[in-house]
């Protein structure tokens, strides 16, 4: 019977810490990385800079930047809080063939994020053809405003392994949030909890720093192949270097 209560008392303080940091990475993806782009204007204003590059895409890279550096802040903030170790978040295991895979991974996901994508604008063209884009050209211009705009801008203007250096980094601390924390915080939260809100979490962020929803129909459905299929896989084999292969596959396919 007690053994009972402690099971029970535990769940109920696993549910809670897995709400708090929710509303955490919440908070700080709505809020925070929005007060850290406001910085950007400090690293804007250099003249020999502005001589080569437009405002817009200095300020498109220095948020970008930022928002590397805000988000390896929430990661170890969050890492903190959860007392959780690399074993838990999936950084101990290392294996080649897990890579290869991942990046097949990753090429699968973009087939069938693109494939719902192209599903998804058809179908509103078709029911509501006044309130959307016309054409597929349209629709990209609309799809790469927003942090779209700022990474690609990034990978325009940097050199190639520097933005691609960028763009690793910032995935890597995506997947370490979002299923290392997310879904290995705490072992006595039922597992279906957890991975409805990695995936909520993950699929709301991405219609942050958009300037409307409908720009972000691309990202969305990507992030709903992502998130499912990263999120039960990492249930099942909680190693996170394949996941983060495989993001990045994705990523760079859908912007190169």
């Amino acid at each position: 019977m007690e053994s009972s209560i402690n099971q029970d008392a535990l769940s109920v303080w696993s549910i809670a810490g897995e709400i708090v940091l929710a509303v955490i990475v919440l908070g700080y993806y709505s809020v925070g990385s929005a007060c850290i782009g406001r910085l950007s204007p400090r690293w804007t204003g250099g003249q020999g800079i502005r001589h080569r590059y437009s405002v817009i895409e200095i300020d498109s890279i220095v948020k970008f930047m930022l928002a590397i550096i805000g988000q390896a802040a929430c990661f170890i903030v969050l890492l903190i809080m959860s007392g959780l170790n690399l074993t838990n978040i999936g950084l101990v295991r290392f294996c080649p063939d897990a890579l290869v895979y991942g990046a097949i991974l990753g090429v699968g996901e973009m087939a069938v994020s693109s494939l719902l994508g192209y599903l998804i604008i058809n179908l509103l063209m078709s029911l509501a053809p006044a309130s959307v884009p016309h054409d597929r050209r349209e629709w990209l211009t609309v799809a790469h405003s927003g942090w779209m705009r700022q990474i690609l801008k990034t990978v325009e203007i940097l050199p190639r392994w520097a933005s691609m250096s960028a763009i690793l980094f910032y995935i890597s601390f995506e997947e370490l949030i979002f299923r290392g924390i997310l879904l290995g915080s705490f072992p006595h939260t039922p597992p279906s909890l957890a991975f409805i809100v990695s995936v909520t979490l993950f699929v709301i962020v991405q219609v942050v720093a958009m300037p409307r929803l409908i720009a972000a129909i691309f990202p969305i459905t990507g992030a709903l192949v992502v998130g499912i299929t990263h999120g039960i896989l990492f249930l099942h084999v909680p190693d996170i270097s394949p996941l983060i292969v495989a993001h990045f596959t994705f990523f760079v396919a859908s912007i190169l």
